[in-house]
């Protein structure tokens, strides 16, 4: 089974953090510190529960029990009410879906592009690449330091600790900050039943975050 390795110094220390394969295989998905952040699980336009749109709409579409056909897709209508219920606008989320289809986090059926601002209703169904996106990668450090540095940040005091870092105990400390803030922001849609629950991630990053500190 493959697994890499990425060295971190720290205070001439090195620790050795480990890609598991799965994260070896969907690298693709992380963007690097001077792309658009579009890869970003958390990327927002307008709102702060807007960072967790692309997590909802990828969780809707793993739901058990959700009528779907016999391949597993189910109707963008029936998506788009789902989320207009949690306040979220057409517009905001046709830019989910169609950033969702350009990572191959969902796919169409007959593999047609998305209908943005359409009323023709089109299928969609969650990707093996878009169930390891919001069951393991956006749980992940790794990730988290590499989008961090893209995702807008609408709270100015926290915007102004979200740095460049270098060093394996800054870019920890960025990413707790990053942390801090998808938390007050999960606080607009808490409460509701979500098919994605970011305290649940939250409390996994942060442990594993402790673990890498302890390390160092």
């Amino acid at each position: 089974m493959l697994t890499r390795f990425m060295r971190i110094e720290s205070s001439g220390t090195k620790v050795r953090v480990a890609f598991p394969p799965a994260l070896v295989r969907t690298a693709h998905l992380i963007p690097s510190l001077s792309e658009s952040g579009e890869d970003s699980t958390f990327r927002t336009l307008r709102d702060s529960k807007e960072h967790f749109l692309q997590a909802i709409l990828l969780g809707y579409l793993r739901s058990p029990g959700l009528e779907s056909s016999a391949e597993g897709f189910v109707g963008s209508r029936r998506v788009f009410g789902y989320l207009q219920a949690l306040g979220f606008t057409p517009e905001q989320i046709d830019n989910a879906v169609s950033r969702c289809f350009t990572k191959k986090l969902v796919e169409t059926g007959a593999r047609r592009v998305p209908a943005v601002l359409s009323d023709v209703d089109y299928s969609l169904r969650l990707t093996s690449v878009g169930l390891y996106h919001i069951s393991e990668l956006s749980s992940t450090f790794t990730y988290l330091d590499a989008v961090v540095v893209d995702t807008p940040i609408l709270d100015k005091d926290i915007r102004s600790q979200i740095k460049d870092a270098h060093s394996l105990a800054e870019r920890l400390e960025r990413a707790r900050a990053f942390c801090f803030y998808l938390d007050r922001c999960w606080e607009a849609i808490e409460g509701k039943d979500l098919p994605f629950e970011w305290p649940e991630q939250s409390a996994k990053v942060r442990s594993l975050m402790s673990s890498i500190s302890s390390r160092a």
